[in-house]
């Protein structure tokens, strides 16, 4: 794959059965299906705090199941909501024809966007994002900030099935990647 051809040494890994070793860069988790187990998360919290990188995807129509996850993240700051973020602003937006559209998120200031902004590089969500809840600036040496945020011309569909703005639906600038770092492992 990309990541091969660019030099990283790639492996899957089950959290049920295996560790996380101490010499990954980072722990990517792809869209789970399944909730993590509370072993899994420690194994998670363990890797984490020595330092540890993880990112997390999620699949938009996921939208129960993963209890632990969720929980586990939002000590991190971090809030997963059962909502799809929709761009209206159409300079946020690839139009693929009909309703699909690729939404371009703006990217936030930080060290870890700073290539992508330097290089006027562009980041693409196909079609929709889970929107995320920022809950706390900074708590337990634990400090959280946005990086993709929508246009303030979007709005958080709470049906994916019928993602027609409706008159309960957020709407405004929201969050769809969230940066959570512990201050103790920089």
């Amino acid at each position: 794959g990309a990541l091969e051809d660019s030099g990283y040494e790639v492996k899957e890994l089950n959290l049920i059965t295996e560790d996380i070793p101490e010499s990954a860069s980072l722990l990517v988790s792809m869209s789970p299906s399944s909730d993590y187990t509370v072993a899994e998360t420690a194994k998670l919290d363990a890797y984490l705090e020595k330092g540890g990188h993880a990112q997390f995807y999620f699949d938009i129509q996921q939208s129960e199941g993963l209890t632990n996850l969720y929980s586990y993240l939002e000590k991190w700051g971090i809030k997963v909501n059962d909502s799809a973020a929709v761009e209206q602003n159409k300079s946020n937006a690839i139009s693929l024809g009909g309703s699909m559209a690729l939404m371009i998120p703006e990217i936030e200031q930080d060290d870890i966007t700073d290539a992508i902004t330097e290089n006027k590089r562009v980041i693409a969500y196909f079609p929709y994002a889970k929107t995320l809840t920022k809950l706390f600036d900074n708590s337990n040496n634990i400090s959280v900030k946005p990086l993709l945020t929508t246009s303030s011309s979007a709005y958080a569909a709470s049906d994916y099935n019928n993602i027609e703005k409706k008159d309960t639906d957020e709407s405004g600038k929201l969050y769809i990647g969230i940066l959570a770092s512990n201050s103790q492992n920089n």
